[in-house]
């Protein structure tokens, strides 16, 4: 059992808090593990996070629940979610944002704060032998979470997976309405993030479509270069009913990036190096993807300038789109109105026609009248008609004697 810690947070030159986890207790047994799963979105993260419940990781009982987009689940944990979700906004930026994340926008108390929350969520669910985290938006928050995942009481080991960039686009787009350059553009940015923040750390490589096409293969090495044990059992359940090909919606070639023009060459680099290293984990391969890598950051920094410009220019869209919207809304209400208005002056149209019909009729019954009263029959019938007035009296008074004397 890991013994009880205390956290003492300390500043640093730069402002931010550096966060340590001291044990009160000196004997610790079972070291827990954490696994960080990091990689673009729309890139397999969510099988790959399910695919470690087969090497023992337990993904906590606060996951997000499935949607139309990911139907088989996101595996990913609310209260991380939750977090980088506030710490990006606090940024100002979002997930899809090209900018780098400037952590330096936030006040030292922001920052501190979320450091202290975020390492109360991490000691939280780190207690077991074993756990998974995920988050796509983690990649571009490494500087936030690197120094946590540093001074944990754990083993930390990172899996970076990657997805045909192509492939990454046609699903932003279906999903986003995202531009290729866009998309491109994040997937660089996340892939690259990942690979730098854990260079010298203990991680592995999953190529998703590799995933897809050998499961077990791909399971096995996993687990080989992560020193975790596979579970037959939980293997075979992973890939008898949790993998379909239904989970894959486009799959690519290595010689397919020559026909995405608007692919930036790094891009096209990157993934090339990333194939072959995966492929074949020589030192020759992990220099030649270091070497990509390098010139990947390098291209990232001299766009970085062109990025703060282009997410200017989103916000001013999106306010601009909010204001559209406010405006078709009111546009909306006021046609509701005029129809509204249209209805009632058809009503009144019909009312005015139905009382100039009645008033017709009143004028004819009126004629009708008239000419009745001024006929000669109606002149010698007036004597019979006062007779027949006076008997009416005349017998309403003997009916009213004749009761009174009963």
């Amino acid at each position: 059992m890991v013994g009880a810690s205390s956290i003492r947070v300390d500043r640093t030159s730069e402002g931010f808090a550096a966060v340590e986890i001291q044990s009160s207790s000196s004997s610790c047994p079972v070291q827990p593990t954490l696994i960080v799963v990091l990689g673009m979105h729309r890139s397999g993260t969510s099988a790959t996070t399910r695919a470690l419940e087969t090497m023992g990781a337990n993904l906590g009982d606060r996951l997000m629940p499935s949607q139309h987009d990911n139907p088989k689940g996101y595996f990913e944990d609310l209260d991380i979610n939750a977090l980088n979700v506030e710490l990006m906004y606090s940024a100002g930026v979002d997930w899809h944002a090209l900018p780098s994340l400037d952590l330096g926008r936030l006040s030292r108390e922001q920052r501190e704060q979320y450091q202290l929350r975020a390492l109360g969520l991490l000691r939280d669910k780190c207690k077991g032998d074993t756990f998974a985290i995920k988050d796509p938006r983690v990649a571009r928050l490494m500087p936030f979470w690197q120094p946590l995942f540093d001074r944990l009481n754990a083993r930390v080991l990172y899996v970076v997976t990657f997805r045909h960039p192509i492939s990454v686009m046609r699903s932003l787009k279906k999903r986003d309405n995202f531009v290729a350059a866009k998309s491109y553009l994040l997937w660089l940015l996340h892939v690259t993030e990942a690979l730098r923040s854990t260079k010298g750390k203990p991680r592995a490589l999953l190529n998703y479509d590799r995933l897809m096409e050998s499961p077990r293969e791909e399971l096995a090495r996993l687990a080989a270069t992560l020193g975790l044990e596979l579970n037959e059992q939980r293997v075979d359940t992973f890939v008898h009913d949790f993998l379909e090909q239904g989970l894959r919606h486009t799959q690519f070639s290595v010689a397919d990036l020559d026909l995405a023009e608007s692919m930036p060459p790094i891009v096209k680099e990157l993934f090339r190096a990333l194939e072959l290293l995966v492929g074949d984990p020589s030192p020759s391969n992990e220099k030649a993807c270091q070497e990509v890598l390098a010139k990947a950051e390098e291209f990232l920094q001299n766009f970085e300038s062109i990025a703060d410009y282009e997410w200017a220019l989103e916000g001013d869209l999106e306010q601009l789109g909010t204001r559209l919207a406010s405006a078709q809304h009111s546009l909306s209400q006021l046609q509701q109105t005029q129809d509204q208005l249209r209805q009632t002056q058809g009503q009144l149209q019909q009312a005015q026609a139905q009382l100039q019909q009645t008033q017709a009729q009143f004028e004819q019954a009126a004629m009708a009248m008239n000419s009745v009263v001024n006929s000669t029959s109606w002149k010698l019938t007036a004597p019979l008609r006062w007779t027949k007035l006076e008997l009416r009296k005349l017998a309403g008074t003997l009916r009213s004697q004749h009761l009174g004397g009963a």
